[in-house]
């Protein structure tokens, strides 16, 4: 029997088709659904959800103490980063609250992660493109993923950058002849996100 008779039939639904551009990385596609995923957790926040005064505190370390007082040493990258924002807005005459400026961070990073999940699941690991949609959307919407998406907190943050070394990793695994040193910086990016 030849190949051809078993294959599946070729036509994409519009819909199929853009989930296909969007997996490829289509910057018409991408943009409207960053938008899009930007505005849920902008547009969703709720004063402090899950009562953590550690948010509170940490928003204040980024207002008040200096760039180089560590603090936890475990988000001293974070609150940097942090600071680096807070002081530029500040510096263009945006004021705005070190709480805002990290639930605003978290919200952009969450549009992101959902993003690089769902290219993730299709393009990398080749799910169909409604099983990665169904996926991301599962992800994207559940109740822990929103919650630290809307919080000032370091975990989606976090799992952005995590993903971002999934793809990073998957993809030079699956080329050949990849010579250590191209592995090199990868291995640097997983340790600082870690």
């Amino acid at each position: 029997m030849n190949e051809k008779e078993h294959e599946y039939p070729t036509e994409q639904s519009s819909f199929e088709s853009f989930l296909q551009r969007l997996a490829e990385g289509r910057w018409w596609v991408v943009l409207p659904v960053l938008a899009v995923f930007g505005a849920l957790y902008l547009l969703t926040w709720v004063e402090n959800v899950g009562d953590t005064d550690d948010v509170y505190y940490f928003s204040y370390l980024v207002e008040n103490f200096a760039l180089n007082y560590v603090g936890d040493p475990r988000l001293m990258l974070y609150k940097a980063m942090m600071q680096w924002i807070y002081h530029g807005l500040h510096a263009i005459d945006i004021a705005v609250s070190g709480l805002t400026v990290m639930r605003g961070f978290s919200a952009i990073s969450g549009a992101f992660a959902v993003l690089v999940f769902y290219q993730l699941l299709a393009r990398d690991l080749k799910l169909h493109v409604y099983t990665a949609a169904t996926a991301t959307m599962l992800l994207a919407t559940s109740y822990g993923f929103w919650r630290y998406a809307i919080e000032a907190e370091v975990y989606v943050p976090a799992i952005l950058l995590l993903l971002i070394t999934l793809r990073w990793f998957y993809r030079l695994d699956q080329r050949e002849n990849v010579s250590a040193m191209a592995w090199l910086p990868v291995g640097v990016f997983s340790g600082l996100v870690v």
